[in-house]
């Protein structure tokens, strides 16, 4: 009977230990499996995040870039408006200057040297034009051109001289060397402004 006692305990010991190295081989490879699935999980969470803040930063710059776009845009224009209103106001001035210079002596003078200049490149009978007020100088004109055809034209308020020939024209009224003056003050004065493309 004893050893039917032992023989059991025996057996008994060893289902023991056999079901403990089973059960630290199983929790041993659970163990493992946590990791593996804790890992999985942190890099699937890791990937996300970094998914979301990519696909945030994307936003935000994009939104940030069209705030800037959209303030030098509107930059862009105060600036084209303020070159725009310096420059009507510079030439504004030097209108009124004009107009100062044509009341004053000088004037015929000016008007003087422009026909001897156009003696030696026009013909005689040429067609000379003057504003309405400049009536006066028609005796001046044709003591170099004899044979002119003196005319008034209505476009020309500031003063100045046009000649021309079956050849030749020359535009020297005061209008047209205003805006030749003011073509070339806008691309030498550093004064241009790129416009931007919604305008």
């Amino acid at each position: 009977m004893a050893k039917i006692q032992e023989l059991f305990d025996y057996m008994k010991s060893e289902i023991e230990r056999d079901c403990k190295s089973q059960k630290d081989a199983i929790n041993h490879q659970i163990e493992i499996l946590e990791k593996e699935v804790d890992e999985k999980a942190y890099n699937q969470a890791k990937k996300d995040y970094e998914a979301y803040q990519k696909s945030s930063e994307e936003v935000f710059h994009k939104e940030v870039s069209k705030e800037i776009s959209s303030h030098h845009m509107e930059m862009n224009k105060q600036l084209v408006a303020l070159r725009e209103n310096y420059v009507d106001t510079l030439f504004e001035a030097v209108k009124n200057q004009l107009v100062d210079f044509t009341a004053g002596k000088d004037y015929m003078r000016f008007i003087e040297r422009k026909l001897q200049s156009y003696t030696s490149d026009f013909k005689s009978n040429s067609i000379i034009s003057i504003r309405k007020e400049d009536a006066a100088l028609k005796d001046l004109i044709h003591q170099y051109f004899k044979e002119a055809t003196v005319k008034e034209n209505p476009s020309m308020h500031l003063g100045g001289i046009q000649i021309q020939d079956e050849n030749k024209f020359e535009d020297d009224s005061f209008e047209n060397q205003l805006t030749i003056q003011r073509k070339w003050f806008a691309s030498h004065s550093n004064l241009t402004i790129i416009k931007g493309d919604d305008e």
